[in-house]
């Protein structure tokens, strides 16, 4: 079994530093798309590059809200949590990447992109439940070096 791997979007930072995202205030969703949307960490900032959103019956468009929990800082690393994401009785067809992203704007063109996981395998449930858990309940971790 693999391992799932999560990469921050490189202009997160940017769409942060110029108060795009409030983690405290905004609204944010996990989206599922398929084996044919190539990630780009230094060129997607909002979810109108996000492309190839999975379909099929128990997933709604546009994923599942994510409630974002306690922001820590400690050692030199920024955590935040959020509740784990669980589509039950889901039936998909190719599902590789889980993109988060803040749902608050009305407009694709700007809702800032937060992070991708990679599930390096496709996920192809039928009639079954597709989560993932955070590393320690963790969505983000930022490092300070």
């Amino acid at each position: 079994m693999s391992v799932p791997t999560s990469t921050v979007y490189g202009l997160f930072l940017k769409s942060l530093v110029e108060g795009k995202i409030k983690f405290h205030t905004d609204s944010f969703k996990a989206m599922l798309c398929t084996t044919a949307y190539s990630p780009s960490q230094p060129g997607h900032q909002f979810k109108a590059s996000v492309t190839n959103e999975v379909q099929g019956s128990g997933y709604t468009p546009g994923g599942m809200p994510l409630l974002i929990g306690a922001i820590t800082y400690a050692n030199k690393t920024i955590n935040i949590k959020a509740n784990n994401v669980s589509w039950p009785m889901v039936t998909l067809n190719n599902a590789r990447y889980l993109v988060v992203y803040d749902d608050t704007p009305a407009l694709d063109t700007a809702k800032p992109l937060v992070l991708w996981v990679d599930f390096i395998d496709a996920k192809s449930p039928v009639n079954q439940s597709l989560y993932y858990n955070w590393p320690n309940g963790d969505m983000l971790k930022l490092e300070l070096s």
